[in-house]
């Protein structure tokens, strides 16, 4: 009775009695005897034992079957002896190339090349793929680079997406053409027949080949949209200006500058790191997807996908960040308080008119309204607006004060946006003269400005108040 041996082919676990053991393995090492005894030749041999692994898993390993020596014989028989496979003469020349002249030219598949490499060996491995000198990826990679921007992101894809061609077998693929011409071609020609006939091999060369047609399509379809999503984004976020300029659209050019007068620089950076993260992850791994569809590719990393969504979490969590570093900006608020010189000479009626400069909105376009500060476009620049506040309450004496108000992270920063502030206000006799608006620096940040005119009119004394300026009065 046959013992039973428990063996490890091409890191699948078999049960095989004795006499197919031996048979087997005086097989293969006749096959490294006589393909030579060097690399090559061993990395032909395990990529024989690979297939064979496969053929035995297929209709073996979930079964738990003991593989027979009958089972071996096919597989031999159907592959071929090595006296059939590599010539008798070529056994007395091992240390020679073996038909080193020959090339056979088989599917390609897209690999890293680490031997014509400058960082990762995507270039070289595209040059590889298509047959064309790697020089010319690497020239388009630096022009893309200068004028769009988007090479590096499509590159560091590439790289994760592409793997690297290590073996002999792996670099046949990645070259397309095959040594040990009557080797590789008896091989592949018998793997397939013994492939037909195992009754539970899984696939047939057609599924497979419509399978990759629709897998290419689908996958270049992929790869273009994502592309020009991500040209598109790049180019919103970093060529604003260029765009404005190329498509002639000046008129609305001034939108670009309301987000730098609610936010500071800081926060600004934060949000643009954001948002090419949070719409740059899921276009980045669409694209990545489409290579791996176009090329048939499979991802050997695990933890690619965990890792991709965490930084799009935290692309989402820096948005939300940069917002409440924003919203900190309103946690202080400071005054300031000045009182108005009133003239000594005496008069019944107290005058307020609207001063000849008091506001530019008139010759500009309103575009919105932020916490009572008004946004107008003149000549496609900003200009930010606020009406004071006119309160009169009832005193002994008559005396007036303005008092100019901001908010800011602390209450110095918030003296700081209220210096920001332009108002005019002047006494003269009995005619208080002021401004129907103050106005914003042009760089100044919106922090809740407001001006608010406190008078104190006495029983005896009258006020008479400019129409226009009617609509600033509160409480009166």
């Amino acid at each position: 009775m046959n013992k039973t041996i428990n063996i490890n082919l091409s890191g699948f676990a078999f049960q095989m009695d004795e006499e197919a053991y031996n048979k087997l393995k005086t097989y293969l090492d006749t096959l490294l005897k006589r393909l030579g005894n060097n690399s090559e030749a061993k990395e032909i041999v395990q990529d024989i034992e690979r297939r064979i692994a496969e053929l035995f898993k297929d209709n073996y390993g979930l079964q738990n079957q003991i593989i027979s020596l009958s089972a071996v014989n096919e597989i031999i028989e159907t592959i071929g002896e090595p006296s059939e496979i590599i010539d008798e003469d070529l056994e007395e020349k091992e240390d020679e190339p073996v038909n080193s002249q020959k090339v056979y030219t088989g599917k390609r598949r897209l690999y890293r090349d680490p031997e014509n490499r400058v960082l990762g060996g995507v270039c070289g491995g595209l040059g590889a793929y298509f047959n064309i000198d790697p020089l010319i990826f690497r020239v388009l990679a630096i022009v893309i680079t200068l004028t769009v921007g988007v090479a590096p992101f499509v590159y560091i894809i590439l790289w994760i997406a592409m793997p690297k061609a290590i073996s002999l077998s792996q670099r046949m693929e990645m070259q397309g053409g095959y040594t040990f011409q009557k080797f590789e071609d008896d091989f592949k020609k018998e793997y397939e027949k013994a492939a037909g006939k195992f009754k539970n091999y899984k696939s047939s060369y057609s599924s497979n080949r419509g399978s990759s047609i629709i897998g290419f399509i689908i996958g270049l379809f992929l790869i273009i949209w994502s592309s020009i999503a991500i040209i598109s984004v790049v180019g919103m976020i970093s060529c604003k200006e260029t765009i404005i300029n190329f498509f002639n659209l000046a008129d609305i050019g001034y939108i670009n500058s309301i987000p730098e007068r609610i936010a500071t620089d800081y926060s600004l950076t934060l949000l643009h790191i954001a948002a090419y993260t949070i719409v740059g992850i899921p276009l980045l791994v669409i694209f990545y997807y489409g290579i791996k569809l176009m090329f048939n590719l499979k991802s050997r990393n695990r933890y690619l996908g965990v890792t991709t969504f965490l930084i799009w979490i935290g692309g989402i969590g820096l948005a939300f960040y940069a917002l409440f570093n924003t919203a900190l900006d309103f946690k202080e608020k400071a005054i300031v308080s000045e009182e108005i010189y009133i003239p000594q000479k005496k008069f019944n009626t107290l005058r307020i008119e609207g001063s000849d400069n008091s506001t530019s909105r008139y010759s500009s376009n309103y575009v919105m309204e932020i916490n009572q500060l008004h946004i107008f476009q003149r000549n496609n620049n900003i200009h930010i607006e606020g009406e004071p506040h006119i309160y009169v309450n009832h005193g002994p004496n008559l005396n007036i004060s303005i008092t100019t108000s901001a908010n800011g992270k602390t209450e110095s920063d918030a003296r700081s946006h209220i210096e920001d502030i332009r108002y005019n206000l002047t006494m003269q006799d009995s005619i208080l003269t002021l401004d129907q608006a103050f106005i914003l620096d042009e760089v100044a940040l919106m922090r809740n400005q407001k001006v608010d005119i406190n008078i104190d009119l006495p029983p005896s004394m009258n006020l008479k108040i400019d129409p226009e300026l009617q609509h600033l009065v509160v409480n009166y």
